[in-house]
Order: structure tokens, then C-alpha cells, then sequence
């Protein structure tokens, strides 16, 4: 019987052996997929982070706070665009900031539009809208005003904040969309500044 049961065993032993290596090999291989859809920050965004202001994004009532101190740039989020640039000259990521600039004015230009006619609405839809695109790019104080103004328009105070009336809301979103300017204005000189540029679309002169 002994003798008998030791291949069985041995058999066993080598089974649980494989498997544990496809076990293994799955986790490298979710590994090196993860590690190229996710590059690591560049070398260079510890001196980039000093540029950038500090203070890092608070949370309140279920979304951003937009009083909280924000960054001009999540260095996080920017060094990893940085990443897909072949070489210094930052040709590609250079080309998604200039593309993000053009929609940012065009779309304060409909956020303004559409506060003076109270829609409501609309003022949600964009501010979700330049949300995301800011966020892409690690533009904190634009992506963080904008999540409060998709709130504001649904007539939240948040992802899971206390109703209000339309009336708070616009008064909300009037000085709101003027701070959201300012956070622009300031990650556009942060950029221009970092890129060598004296306007989007036109490279500077040596």
C-alpha cells in the first residue's frame, strides 16, 4: 500500500508545484503590465516639485473642498506625463498642454455664458467636463473648483453634501468661477515657465 501511494503522492507534490508557478508567473506578468500602464515619475520631479506649491488637497462632504489649499501642479500626475516625452525637448507632452490650454479658455468661456443665464445645467456638465481634462494633466486648484461646480449644478454641496436652492447655487458658483480663473492663470505661467514658451503655439525665440 506504502508503495503504491507514493507516486500518487509525488504527483500531487508536482501538481501544487505548477500551479504555484503559474500563480507566480500571473503576478509578474500583472506586474510588468501595470508597470507600462502606469510609468513611474520621472527622475527630475523632486527639483520640478519645488516649483509647484505644497499644500495638499483636503476632502469635505464627499468632494473636493474648493477652500482647501491645492497645488498649482500635482506633481504626481505631471511627472508622468513627462514620462511619454522621448527626450528633453518635451515635444508630445508639450502638444497635450498646449491642446488642454485652447479647450480650458473655450470652455470659461461657456461657464461664463451660462452663469449669466443661470443654467444651471450646464454650468454641472462643464464643470465635470474641465474636470477631468485638468485632472489628466495634475492642474489640482482647476480640476478641484471644477468638481465643486459639477455639484453646485446638480445643487449639492458635494458628492454627498446637503441640498441647496438654485439661488445659493449661483451665488456659490459666481466667485467660484472667478477662483478657478485665478487657479488657471496661475498653472498656465507655472507652464509656460517650464516649457520656455512665451504663449501656447508659439515656441520661444533663442
Amino acid at each position: 500500500m506504502a508503495s503504491s501511494s507514493a507516486p500518487a503522492k509525488e504527483k500531487s507534490t508536482k501538481e501544487q508545484a505548477v500551479g504555484t508557478e503559474k500563480v507566480s508567473n500571473s503576478k509578474v506578468d500583472g506586474a510588468v503590465k501595470n508597470s507600462k500602464e502606469e510609468p513611474a515619475a520621472s527622475t527630475s520631479s523632486g527639483a520640478l516639485a519645488k516649483a509647484a506649491t505644497e499644500p495638499v488637497r483636503e476632502e469635505a462632504e464627499g468632494g473636493s473642498d474648493p477652500e482647501a489649499p491645492v497645488p498649482v501642479i500635482d506633481m504626481d500626475t505631471f511627472s508622468q506625463i513627462l514620462e511619454m516625452d522621448d527626450d528633453d525637448t518635451h515635444e508630445f507632452s508639450l502638444s497635450i498642454v498646449e491642446n488642454y490650454m485652447e479647450q480650458a479658455e473655450a470652455t470659461f468661456d461657456s461657464m461664463s455664458a451660462a452663469l449669466d443665464d443661470e443654467n444651471l445645467p450646464e454650468l454641472s456638465r462643464l464643470g465635470h467636463f474641465l474636470k477631468g481634462s485638468s485632472a489628466a494633466l495634475g492642474i489640482s486648484q482647476v480640476q478641484t473648483g471644477c468638481e465643486a461646480m459639477q455639484y453646485y449644478g446638480q445643487l449639492r454641496r458635494g458628492a454627498n453634501g446637503a441640498k441647496i436652492e438654485a439661488k445659493e447655487a449661483i451665488e456659490l458658483i459666481t466667485p467660484l468661477l472667478a477662483k478657478i480663473k485665478e487657479g488657471h492663470a496661475e498653472a498656465d505661467k507655472w507652464l509656460r515657465d517650464f516649457y520656455g514658451v512665451e504663449s501656447w503655439g508659439t515656441p520661444e525665440e533663442e
